[in-house]
């Protein structure tokens, strides 16, 4: 059976969407932060706040910019 996932931004990256996701037929999420919220994120956080929601976590997806710097 296929799943569904879906990626999202740390906009979204709380205990409350998951469940909404979960909620929604959703069974798996990229996180995919914007450029800059990677310092900041709290991915064990967010991870965890999936998972208790029944969620999995399939990728993190690494910035895309700066060029110069990656």
């Amino acid at each position: 059976m296929l799943k569904i996932g879906l990626s999202v931004n740390e906009t979204k990256m709380n205990a409350d969407f998951f469940r909404e996701c979960k909620l929604a037929g959703i069974d798996c999420l990229e996180f995919s932060p914007t450029n800059g919220a990677h310092d900041r994120l709290d991915f064990k956080k967010c991870t965890k706040e999936a998972r208790d929601a029944g969620l999995s976590v399939w990728s993190y997806h690494l910035p895309f910019l700066p060029f110069e710097e990656l």
